[in-house]
């Protein structure tokens, strides 16, 4: 009889140990990152998935995700265009010190191609605030998404060693990362305005693309 007293206070032991467990257990977070600026585009070109090929390329810093820590913060097509602009803005800035440090000619050739290419970006972005009367205000996501970009641009600024071309690419790779993970789960969802919709659904394959570049270059840097 004692046997069985203690056997099934074990078991019952055992069934609470269980129980407490799992309900303790933290739920998984849906959000699962990485485009550039993650996935990209609306519905163009290259669905295009985070490339993860090299540990370099994995150790991204940045958990785009999570940017606007208020993923329910609802944005008006005003702080979207907000946050476009900031982001090409951010490129043009980072490659500008890229173009002047950079000693690989295929990271030169990079840095060059985004100032030319996001300054494109900021001048369409300019020219459809003027023509739907847009006022880009600010938001909590394009506050950390400038925050993010100034910290980055201050290490490129005090990195004057030899591994200067691998940490641009670097943080190239996750800002593009970055840059379509914004586009896909913060900006698409929200937008109103058709004519911003379309540039974004422009702008989203052309970052992804911009995203493989700095992969591929990554990749064959030592």
């Amino acid at each position: 009889m004692r046997k069985r007293i203690v056997s099934s206070t074990l078991v019952l032991c055992t069934s609470i140990a269980v129980a407490a467990c799992s309900h303790e257990r933290p739920a998984q977070s849906a959000s699962g990152y990485e485009p550039g600026m993650a996935p990209a585009s609306g519905n163009t070109t290259a669905t295009t998935t985070a490339p993860t090929t090299t540990p370099a390329a994995r150790s991204a810093p940045s958990a785009p995700g999570q940017l606007g820590s208020e993923a329910s913060e609802a944005l008006s097509d005003g702080q979207i265009a907000a946050v476009v602009r900031a982001i090409n803005v951010a490129e043009i800035d980072q490659a500008k010190i890229a173009e002047g440090k950079a000693k690989e000619p295929s990271v030169k050739h990079f840095a060059e191609t985004m100032i030319a290419h996001h300054a494109q970006a900021v001048k369409d972005v300019d020219e459809l605030d003027a023509h739907l009367n847009l006022r880009p205000t600010d938001s909590q996501l394009v506050t950390e998404l400038r925050v993010n970009a100034t910290s980055v641009e201050n290490r490129l600024s005090a990195n004057d060693d030899p591994t200067f071309d691998k940490a641009y690419m670097m943080s190239q790779v996750d800002a593009h990362r970055q840059a379509l993970d914004t586009i896909d789960s913060r900006l698409m969802p929200a937008v109103r305005s058709q004519d911003l919709r379309q540039m974004l659904e422009t702008l989203r394959p052309r970052v992804a693309n911009h995203l493989q570049m700095a992969q591929t270059i990554l990749d064959t840097l030592k």
